[in-house]
């Protein structure tokens, strides 16, 4: 039945890995900017003032005590191997005569002018899952428009060759960020990260951080948490 909302496994081929600074890759930031862009035109600009706009994903959602997040997981992927590289930035002195006011005395220690010498984790890995429940029909278009994850994307990093969505019986969707006070309603008996994180997207806006645990993808139950009734 078309429309209807499933468990689903998404996937991205990649051709060079990912690279990044959070071990848990997101997919729902990147549809929601997607479905943002194409409802109002255009790119976005990250403006924090304001109130969240979130859109209608092809998502389900899950709801409990006054918290909500879409259902879908984090990614789920192969480590083959993992580098540690640099990427540099430096502001360069004959450059000095582009200025506005030439004259100005640049900082490189800070402001818009510093100097930069920032490690980035390259993980390689042929692909990356998410498990979620969802609308496929829906969600096929929307993944498409994601040629890429992570950082540096104009260097090659996490270029998406395609991607695939199959229909699953029991997702894993859970495998995600909650609130720390959730922690009795979630499944499985370990927990594999406990800390500030962001529980739903954007996941770089302060308004979305909080206390929060991920459980376990090893001891994870095969039912999902409890919802508000």
């Amino acid at each position: 039945m078309q429309n209807e909302q499933t468990g689903l496994r998404i996937t991205a081929i990649l051709e060079n890995g990912y690279a990044g600074y959070n071990p848990y890759i997101p997919l729902d930031g990147a549809l929601m900017y997607w479905a943002l862009r194409d409802k109002v035109g255009g790119t976005l600009s990250h403006r924090m003032e304001g109130e969240l706009m979130y859109p209608d994903l092809p998502l389900a959602q899950y709801e409990n005590g006054g918290f909500w997040c879409w259902k879908i997981s984090f990614g789920m992927y192969d480590k083959l191997g993992e580098n540690v590289e640099y990427w540099r930035k430096r502001f360069r002195m004959q450059h000095m005569q582009y200025l506005e006011d030439p004259g100005k005395q640049i900082h490189t220690n800070s402001g818009r002018y510093k100097d930069y010498n920032m490690p980035i984790v390259h993980t390689l890995t042929p692909e990356i899952r998410w498990e979620a429940v969802g609308i496929r029909e829906h969600l096929e278009p929307l993944c498409k428009k994601i040629t890429y994850l992570g950082k540096k994307s104009a260097q090659g990093y996490g270029h998406v060759l395609r991607w695939e969505v199959d229909a699953i019986d029991t997702p894993r969707w859970w495998y995600r960020a909650f609130p720390v006070e959730l922690g009795d309603d979630i499944p499985g008996d370990e927990v594999e990260f406990e800390g500030q994180h962001a529980v739903r997207p954007p996941y770089w806006h302060p308004e979305t951080q909080a206390h929060s645990i991920i459980p376990s993808l090893n001891t994870m139950e095969q039912h999902p948490p409890s919802e508000e009734a």
